[in-house]
């Protein structure tokens, strides 16, 4: 793994520090003895450390074998009980589980979302990747370069996946690896849309955009796994992937809707949901959804707005219909 160099660490170090002396970071040192491979901080963290942005959540990972893999997830789960904390597991079968718990601040004024994703090696990504390294997970698992950082929590040193540092500093959103993003991790198309929206100044790159558009019907699959999906963390997940644009910047995330060939597709999935036939093509846009500095308010002034152009009476109802299906609970 490339090294960062030496003054991004430090900004890193800074960071990690700071956030252990705010927050009771106990368990995550619990967590950190209990595993016999290295645990890492690694993607959003570093990111926005590295931006220069206030980081809103954590996230771990650590890489195990596949006959230790559910012993810990249950040991994990104990020592979080024991902590006195609420957690939210993903289904345990898959062979990267993820486990989301909250730490408290010192003042007890504010709790910070820690995401931990124990992963072993059996059956994930091995025709990619043959080595399970820490490395090679982290590659697996990194759809965009900008989010391919980690950091070792014991050693402290800080490492650049995916080579994303220098688009970090081009501001640019790039897959990491197209089509075997699209082909594994579908909901990516979204997220795309979602990054560019939510970071300030960034675009998604050339080649990027121009394969998502190529491929956009693929994210009927992202679409379909939302509405079907009993798993909490996935609904919350792909919500945020899907809409959370509209949180953040939805004049941004419509316009990059429409670049990436994604809008149609949302069209045609929500027309499903009403049980009506929608058509997945591109459309004129005469007029855009009027923006509000409310989130939830854009949100059903988008879907207002999609069933206005397309002939079909806008409704509490079917309002209610939208929101429900699209798991909008997730993220209000």
């Amino acid at each position: 793994m490339n090294l960062l160099l030496a003054e991004d660490q430090k900004k890193i170090h800074h960071a990690y520090a700071k956030l252990r002396a705010a927050y009771n970071t106990r368990v995550i040192d619990a967590i950190q003895e209990l595993y016999p491979t290295p645990l890492y901080l690694y993607g959003g963290f570093l990111r926005d450390v590295l931006l220069g942005i206030q980081p809103t959540d954590i996230d771990f990972k650590v890489v195990v074998s596949q006959t230790q893999k559910n012993k810990l997830v249950d040991q994990t789960e104990a020592l979080v009980h024991k902590a006195g904390m609420s957690f939210l597991r993903s289904d345990q079968k898959q062979s990267m589980v993820v486990i989301r718990f909250p730490i408290t601040a010192h003042n007890g004024k504010r709790d910070l979302s820690v995401d931990l994703a124990i992963a072993s090696p059996k059956g994930l990504w091995s025709y990619a990747w043959p080595s399970h390294s820490i490395e090679s997970t982290i590659k697996a698992t990194t759809s965009f370069t900008i989010t391919g950082f980690c950091m070792d929590t014991k050693t402290l040193q800080c490492f650049d996946v995916a080579g994303g540092r220098g688009d970090l500093q081009n501001q640019l959103i790039r897959l990491t690896n197209p089509s075997y993003n699209l082909n594994n991790t579908p909901h990516v198309v979204f997220r795309s849309v979602y990054l560019a929206s939510k970071l300030p100044g960034f675009t998604i790159a050339k080649e990027t955009l121009q394969y998502i558009h190529a491929n956009a019907t693929i994210g009927t699959k992202t679409l379909t796994l939302l509405t079907q999906t009993t798993d909490p963390l996935i609904a919350r997940l792909l919500a945020h992937q899907v809409f959370g644009g509209l949180l953040v910047d939805p004049k941004k995330y419509f316009h990059l809707l429409q670049l990436t060939g994604l809008l149609p597709v949302v069209e045609s999935f929500l027309f499903s949901i009403l049980h009506r036939k929608g058509l997945l093509q591109e459309r004129d846009i005469k007029a855009s959804p009027v923006w509000t500095r409310s989130g939830k308010a854009n949100i059903r002034r988008f879907f207002s707005w999609i069933l206005r152009r397309n002939g079909l009476q806008k409704t509490e109802r079917s309002l209610k219909q939208l929101e429900k299906a699209c798991k909008m609970w997730t993220i209000y």
